[in-house]
């Protein structure tokens, strides 16, 4: 779970000890990434406090990474943040979505490429942001463990051809965990 200061900010009107009663409520920590994504999308509390137009220059700062590979990662965390479902990879979303269309036949390279693209982010934004509640889902819930979002995550990256994200997958999520709660 995100650690409870970075609860705080997002919901300052709350009393703190509101919130730690609260946050030991399994149902309720479920309920943390759809609060966020609400509050998000209602004021200009951000994960990173930064403006929008800021999020490249946020993401070019990563020595490891060439400017294309920024760019690329700036384009994907703003459509992780405008997601309407949940900020959580689910593995079943991803594969029934390429089941329906491949049921259909309309699988495209383009359509393969969007769903992959969308559910490898996932898994790196969630595991930047919310690895202990995803390690917790696995403990509580049978959920897949942690690594398995990782390597998944991965494997997608570079079958949709971004291998250099792949690659840096690790290095992505180090530095995005750093210099978000920094």
């Amino acid at each position: 779970m995100i650690d409870l200061e970075t609860i705080y900010d997002f919901f300052p009107e709350q009393k703190k000890e509101s919130i730690e009663k609260l946050i030991e409520d399994p149902s309720f920590q479920k309920q943390i990434p759809s609060l966020i994504l609400d509050r998000i999308k209602k004021s200009s509390n951000k994960i990173i406090p930064i403006e929008d137009e800021m999020i490249p220059w946020f993401f070019s700062r990563a020595e490891f990474s060439n400017l294309e590979e920024s760019y690329k990662m700036s384009s994907m965390f703003r459509d992780y943040l405008s997601y309407e479902k949940r900020f959580l990879p689910l593995a079943i979303d991803y594969l029934s979505e390429l089941e329906t269309l491949k049921e259909r036949n309309s699988l495209t390279k383009r359509r393969f490429y969007e769903i992959g693209k969308n559910f490898a982010s996932r898994c790196l934004f969630s595991l930047s942001f919310f690895y202990d509640g995803l390690e917790e889902l696995y403990n509580r819930r049978g959920s897949p463990h942690p690594e398995f979002y990782r390597e998944t995550g991965k494997r997608i990256f570079s079958r949709i051809g971004e291998e250099s994200i792949s690659d840096n997958f690790d290095n992505w999520e180090e530095f995005i965990r750093e210099e978000a709660f920094s």
